[in-house]
């Protein structure tokens, strides 16, 4: 109760303001399930040490602390609108909006940003999108099957009982979700469809004018960030939170971290239309960019590859100091080659015997691949947008099966040793913030 109280006090955070700019960018900050606004407290101290941090007006969200997260990302997420809603209406200097989101909190933000969001103007509560992140969200919801990207790590226990086991552990968490966790539980495993509606989850990757464009409201913003843990989060798991299938995911069996230990570059956050390599003109200063023509390839400022769109090794490993390393954000090129947004295909099913009949170990799958169907289709939706997705390990900590809020360091006396994370989160924003694309995208939308 006295966290709650506490957190009260926090809906506006007063960030240094050296230069006595006026405050146009708005950030918005939502808690996870069972959190509270005093969760973000160590990220906002962060974020002051930095210059964009004087265009920014801080708003930590306090309309769904506690126990009102148990009562659905739907009505989370209309209780957020309103807020915000009547925040942006008392500040009328305010221009820009950027979202975080840990955990439900990123699913909440969307199903918010979603009812928000205008189609006739392409703004979001009249501002323009800037960066949306989320730290380990479980985007496609908890009701994956065997090996499913949306299966819950805690329920992988059962793969000692081999996949009969698996599948009554899998069927069994659905009743025990909503009888615990609520509503929220019940939207969790997509136990609320009715005949009329598909499950929440699945329309939140829909435009369903009448209820929310909630896809066009993600399409909106300039850059998409995906905060993942690789391991230690029993909550999500590492391809849910990322928006990969398992099969997809990068080797890090032999990474062992404090924090980020890998991230795609920037570009991979934006649309293919705002990765025209551009330069800064440095007597127009902030925001000043320029498109400029460019020839071959390159690398990216920081990438230990020409042009590599893959990943990139990122501080801190074991033993790092957690500070990232930034670029001066001036760009010197970029890689022409653009990674496709299409949803990689599903392989072809294996054929069937001489009898007719499919073999019983594809009968299984394809029973597994139907309870997943609409994880598949959440996914394949939304990896039509540009996603950069950086990856965390905590396993060379003391608490590495807290990595759900080391990567938050939601309470800074027990999750403390999650701090590089929030500093690479404080510095990716300052980045972002400084990139000439960046500026010239937001400069786009603002005409």
């Amino acid at each position: 109760m006295a966290d709650a109280i506490a957190a009260s006090n926090l809906v506006k955070e007063e960030l240094p303001n050296d230069h006595d700019k006026p405050e146009t960018h708005l950030m918005l900050f939502i808690n996870g399930l069972n959190g509270n606004a005093g969760n973000w407290d160590v990220l906002i101290d962060q974020l002051g040490q930095y210059a964009s941090a004087n265009e920014v007006a801080i708003l930590v969200s306090t309309a769904n602390m506690s126990m009102k997260t148990y009562q659905g990302v739907d009505k989370c997420g209309e209780r957020l609108a309103k807020e915000v809603s009547a925040y942006v209406e008392q500040h009328p200097a305010l221009q820009r909006i950027s979202v975080l989101g840990h955990s439900m909190g990123g699913l909440i933000a969307r199903y918010a940003l979603g009812k928000m969001y205008d189609p006739k103007t392409g703004l979001i509560c009249g501002l323009r999108p800037a960066h949306f992140i989320t730290l380990a969200t479980p985007h496609l919801g908890c009701a994956g099957a065997v090996d499913s990207p949306a299966q819950v790590p805690l329920l992988q226990v059962a793969k000692i009982g081999g996949k009969p086991v698996q599948r009554v552990v899998a069927a069994a968490a659905k009743p025990f979700a909503s009888m615990f966790l609520g509503s929220s539980g019940a939207q969790f495993f997509l136990h609320d469809s009715t005949d009329a509606q598909q499950p929440l989850l699945v329309r939140m990757t829909q435009d369903i004018p009448g209820d929310g464009y909630y896809f066009s409201a993600m399409k909106a913003f300039v850059t998409r960030t995906t905060y993942a843990n690789i391991r230690g989060d029993q909550m999500v798991g590492w391809a849910n939170s990322s928006l990969r299938l398992p099969k997809d995911l990068p080797d890090a069996s032999n990474v062992k971290g404090k924090g980020v230990v890998m991230e795609t570059p920037l570009e991979d956050a934006l649309h293919p239309s705002d990765r025209l390599p551009v330069k800064r003109d440095s007597a127009a200063g902030r925001g000043g960019a320029s498109i400029t023509a460019s020839t071959g390839s390159a690398s990216m400022p920081g990438s230990n590859s020409g042009g590599a769109l893959g990943f990139m090794p990122a501080s801190p490993l074991e033993g790092g100091s957690g500070t990232r390393h930034m670029s001066s954000g001036s760009l010197t090129a970029v890689d022409k080659a653009e990674k496709s947004t299409e949803p990689k295909t599903q392989p072809p099913p294996a054929s069937v015997s001489q009898t007719g009949e499919l073999p019983q170990e594809i009968k299984e799958e394809e029973e597994e691949f139907e309870g997943s169907e609409a994880t598949m289709e959440m996914l394949q939706t939304l990896q039509k947008l540009p996603w950069r997705r950086i990856d965390a390990d905590f396993s060379a900590t003391s608490m590495p099966f807290f990595a759900h809020n080391l990567i938050q360091v939601t309470r800074k006396w027990l999750n403390w040793e999650g701090v590089a994370s929030v500093q690479h989160i404080a510095a990716l924003i300052e980045e972002m913030e400084e990139d000439p694309r960046v500026q010239h995208a937001l400069a786009a939308k603002a005409k």
